[in-house]
């Protein structure tokens, strides 16, 4: 590997960790990148964007793409960063509450559900590339498996169900049938009562929670 000389700002960063021209470069292009696909992304089908595309809304080369991106999955992926970051946010409030009750889970699906309609073209785009990109549906279940953990790790669940009960299982049923719900509702437009439709899935939820003794 190439040694960089002392005081050089051709590599990453410099002693002082401030990036150097050539990084400071690469993330401008990685930027124009991911909003010229973003834009592609949201005006038609995942499977009609082309990496020609996404080149030209950044006024980049073809070659210029693939030095950052294999293809068109990675980059949806860079797309969906302010989203994976709005969730992990709400998870960090979520580990926060001390017990589960109707109404925190209530405030907390609504901030979820504002969340993913602030975002939905791209989930939508998601969701188109998960039937024909190998690697998104893979991502669904790991995604399903990460939420899984976070739930059984939760000091609010522990306290209400114990070591050796279904929890696995009913956050798994309840996990896919919120995911179906919100396709359904926010990506295909189907049209409900929203604070009816909040309510009812925090009275759900909390029934999936704590069970028997709800």
């Amino acid at each position: 590997p190439r040694v960089r000389g002392e005081g050089s700002t051709m590599g990453g960063a410099d002693e002082r960790g401030v990036p150097s021209l050539r990084e400071s470069k690469r993330e401008l292009t990685r930027s124009r990148l991911v909003a010229a696909a973003t834009t592609a992304f949201e005006s038609k089908p995942y499977t009609d964007v082309t990496v020609d595309d996404i080149s030209a809304g950044a006024g980049v080369s073809r070659a210029t793409f693939y030095l950052y991106y294999p293809g068109k999955a990675k980059i949806l992926r860079d797309c969906l960063a302010d989203f994976q970051a709005g969730l992990d946010g709400l998870w960090a409030e979520f580990e926060g509450y001390d017990e589960a009750s109707v109404a925190s889970l209530e405030r907390w699906l609504c901030a979820y559900v504002e969340l993913y309609e602030r975002h939905r073209p791209l989930l939508a785009t998601m969701h188109q590339a998960e039937a024909v990109e190998p690697e998104f549906r893979d991502d669904v279940v790991r995604t399903v498996r990460d939420t899984m953990a976070r739930w059984q790790g939760l000091d609010m669940v522990r306290s209400v169900i114990g070591a050796g009960e279904d929890l696995e299982l009913r956050v798994l049923l309840f996990t896919a049938e919120l995911q179906r719900f919100l396709f359904l509702w926010i990506i295909q437009g189907i049209d409900v009562d929203r604070d009816k439709a909040i309510h009812t899935l925090a009275e759900h939820w909390y029934t999936v929670l704590v069970g028997d003794r709800a």
